[in-house]
């Protein structure tokens, strides 16, 4: 009797046994509280993943900042100081833009000369590098100096530097001879400068005409436009008959009955585009002060940033309109750029 109640006793033992091992090896419905807080770590992981995401959105935006440097001087000449984005309206294809970034302070720039050497101008080259070489040396501490010039070839002579030394052995190497690249040299020079985030400009010595360039002169417009430089340009006489450039030697400057000035359109669709200036040079002393001139002027640039209402995606040529409230004077800016969305 003992021994059959012992074995009834773990006959149940054995059972009950059974039936937790059966409960621990079921999965238990989650309690409301545990789903929702694994939804609600779902959307958390989302919403880093779509800020992420907003990151990105907001550098391709970030790319699309398009700049425009502009001058303001009253009626005598003199330039206007001390002005704020509230006394500009900047527009683009009509439609007002919000100004989101400005500056007026003086800041370091960067200075590409681009130098006509052909045989054209062969008897003004003195006056060009003496001249020059003064610019460069009027340049302040943080100014940066290229030179290129260009007759049959194109040729860097010195890269961007502080080195004022360096920039006047380069200007002064230099020899006249040859066919005239220049469309090739000022694309060069806006390449180089189309990357540099500073105040920054390309003074462009020549008598205006191209003889053998590569590119066409649209491409090398665009180019200029795109660089977001501010384009000077300081003219030189052609020959006195382009029938005869054989046997009559250029003129270092207009004369009467001597070389004219060869046709500018094309330099002054440059300092339209650009905002820039075009100077004719008509003696030594008149090529110092333009160089002195365009100095002071690099140094009272006003630089106005805005992102465009309508997206770069767009595409297109966007054309700038710039104008002052209530402030008299005149105003030489950037007049368009070509919207392109930057590859990866």
């Amino acid at each position: 009797m003992t021994a059959r109640l012992a074995m009834i006793l773990l006959l149940l033992l054995l059972v009950q046994a059974a039936a937790q091992s059966g409960r621990i090896r079921r999965n238990p419905p989650s309690p409301p509280t545990q789903i929702k807080q694994t939804q609600e770590l779902q959307k958390v992981v989302y919403a880093e993943e779509d800020a992420e995401a907003s990151d990105l959105a907001m550098l391709k935006i970030d790319a699309t900042l398009v700049t425009v440097p502009a001058i303001v001087i009253d009626y005598a000449g003199r330039y206007v100081p001390f002005l704020k984005p509230s006394d500009f309206v900047l527009k683009e294809d009509g439609v007002q833009q919000d100004i989101t970034f400005f500056a007026a302070e003086r800041v370091p720039f960067d200075v590409i000369i681009v130098m006509d050497t052909s045989r054209s101008i062969s008897a003004s080259l003195s006056a060009i590098q003496d001249s020059a070489c003064r610019f460069v040396h009027q340049l302040d501490e943080g100014d940066r100096v290229s030179v290129i010039e260009f007759n049959s070839k194109v040729r860097v002579l010195t890269e961007l530097t502080s080195d004022k030394t360096e920039v006047e052995q380069s200007i002064r190497q230099t020899k006249a001879g040859g066919g005239t690249r220049l469309y090739d040299g000022l694309y060069e020079a806006a390449k180089r400068l189309k990357a540099i985030d500073r105040r920054k400009a390309i003074i462009l010595l020549t008598d205006g005409e191209d003889t053998i360039s590569k590119t066409k002169v649209q491409v090398a417009a665009n180019a200029v436009a795109e660089s977001g430089a501010l384009v000077y340009v300081i003219q030189f006489p052609g020959l006195p008959n382009q029938s005869c450039r054989s046997i009559i030697l250029p003129p270092t400057f207009p004369t009467p009955g001597s070389g004219d000035y060869p046709d500018a359109t094309f330099l002054k669709t440059l300092v339209e585009l650009s905002g820039g200036d075009l100077y004719r040079a008509s003696s030594r002393d008149s090529l110092l002060n333009i160089w002195h001139k365009i100095a002071s002027e690099l140094r009272h640039v006003y630089v106005l940033g805005y992102y465009p209402s309508n997206p770069i995606e767009s595409g297109g040529t966007r054309k700038i309109q710039l104008s002052l409230k209530a402030v008299e004077g005149k105003l030489r800016y950037r007049k368009s750029y070509q919207a392109k969305v930057a590859r990866p």
